[in-house]
């Protein structure tokens, strides 16, 4: 029998987190952060929590240049090579989207959530 899926949600604004985790698959293991310093320890002290994916937002309230996600895209990158990372923004330009790709994001979601493209962007992680 597969385990279930464990999925790390990092957002400074609590409502997202919990829309993100609407959309979970059942019996899915969530781990909720606020801050890419939370992120980082929680994972580092998680007892074996490694992400079978991870949805951060961009812009985390508190990060140096607003920018916090982008950092922690980076720090996964390098932590956790296989686990796939949707990126979050409200933003007005295509600057994070790129850069997010160009860092390794599987995919970039705009702000506010959309039901459809949420589903989308879970849909391919979850099947395989």
């Amino acid at each position: 029998m597969k385990a279930e899926p464990k999925i790390l949600i990092v957002d400074d604004v609590e409502e997202y987190r919990m829309a993100f985790e609407m959309y979970l698959p059942e019996g899915a293991e969530f781990l909720g952060a606020s801050s890419a310093d939370e992120a980082r320890e929680l994972l580092a002290c998680g007892g074996g929590f490694a992400p079978d994916l991870a949805i951060i937002d961009v812009r985390l309230n508190g990060e140096p240049g607003d920018a916090g996600g982008m950092e922690l895209l980076s720090w996964m990158h390098e932590n956790f090579p296989v686990t796939p990372v949707i990126m979050v923004g409200a933003c007005q330009t295509c600057e994070y989207e790129i850069g997010a790709v160009k860092r390794g994001a599987f995919r970039f979601l705009k702000k506010p959530l959309h039901p459809d493209e949420v589903k989308a962007a879970l849909d391919p992680v979850f099947r395989s």
